[in-house]
């Protein structure tokens, strides 16, 4: 294994036994300096106590991802409304200010999750939304916080990480 390795980047390996001593095996990789800066950062703490009692309003169409999400935020001790579409989330949004936060899913039927966000937007600037996708987190991560998004969550969901980022929008 090792070998097939070191050769993949054109390395070489070499061996020395000794009966009685034992073996080595050394290797020499020909690897070049990146230019690129690699910044990690540990993510931020949160307690779950700031999840309960939060009104969330959820905006997905698809039934299996709306119970798997309600079942998600219940267990945490959120109360959660379910609408299915982007225009009614909208509307309700538009007349009824009492939800903490929204969990969005990007691809609704009508009109799509970042058009929701927009037409949000124009009235309610603040609230916390939250782009739910199955759309890789690093390539798109900036074009839906370019239409008003708050944060993002990637499906499927990893509790953990779910979690934290609703935490971290409600703080």
């Amino acid at each position: 294994m090792l070998k097939k390795i070191v050769d993949l980047l054109g390395g070489e390996i070499n061996l020395e036994s000794q009966v009685g001593v034992g073996t080595t095996f050394d290797f020499e990789l020909n690897l070049f300096k990146g230019t690129k800066e690699v910044i990690t950062e540990k993510p931020k703490m949160y307690s779950d106590d700031i999840l309960i009692g939060k009104n969330i309003l959820v905006v997905e169409d698809n039934k299996i991802n709306q119970m798997v999400t309600k079942k998600m935020l219940e267990k945490k001790e959120v109360i959660c409304q379910i609408i299915d579409n982007g225009e009614d989330a909208v509307e309700l949004l538009s007349k009824e200010n009492n939800f903490d936060l929204v969990l969005m899913d990007v691809h609704l039927p009508g009109i799509n999750g970042t058009i929701a966000t927009q037409k949000i937007r124009e009235f309610d600037i603040k609230k916390p939304i939250i782009a739910l996708t199955a759309i890789s987190l690093n390539e798109n991560r900036e074009m839906l916080l370019s239409f008003g998004m708050t944060d993002v969550i990637t499906k499927p969901f990893e509790p953990e990480n779910f979690y934290r980022i609703i935490a971290l929008n409600l703080s």
